[in-house]
């Protein structure tokens, strides 16, 4: 199955590692959705830093992390228990801005990965959030998983749904 729109998580990927991948998909844009976009343990991962890495393989970096970020500050995007509501967080104005901006990457066929810092794209909002609203409009995104294979969304919609059922037992 071909792609044009990519999820990806550092973890504990080094700096070569994630920009292996993203040529290895032929991907020319990496859209960052981490609210913060640094990290505490890889210095590679700061907004600057990752930059610089990308602008000197080619790719475009490009920040969307107040449209797409999985940890708004708004309090009016929380539960009474403080958790993100991704229902509201889904419906948010900034949120659809942000959701625009990668319809229109998937419509004119653009090459573009969107990223955060989990590994496993059944754990991190990049699917369960993203990926599940792009995939309710029909455009099937392609998760690069931890072991560096593509999955589609359907394939980590199903095993997210598989480890919900197991949790209720």
């Amino acid at each position: 199955m071909n792609f044009s729109l990519h999820s990806i998580g550092y973890g504990n990927r080094s700096i070569e590692d994630l920009i292996g991948l993203l040529l290895q998909y032929h991907l020319e844009f990496l859209v960052d959705v981490r609210t913060r976009p640094w990290s505490k343990r890889f210095e590679d991962y700061r907004k600057e830093n990752l930059q610089r890495h990308l602008q000197a393989a080619g790719i475009t970096y490009v920040f969307l992390g107040e449209e797409l970020g999985g940890m708004p500050t708004d309090p009016e995007l929380r539960t009474a228990e403080g958790r993100v509501d991704y229902v509201k967080l889904a419906e948010s104005d900034l949120y659809q801005q942000g959701l625009g901006r990668l319809r229109t990457a998937h419509q004119k066929a653009v090459r573009l990965g969107f990223m955060c810092a989990e590994l496993r794209p059944e754990h991190c909002h990049r699917a369960l959030l993203i990926g599940e609203s792009l995939f309710e409009e029909g455009i099937n995104v392609g998760h690069i998983d931890h072991d560096g294979e593509v999955r589609s969304h359907a394939d980590v919609r199903h095993r997210w749904l598989d480890g919900r059922k197991l949790e209720l037992f």
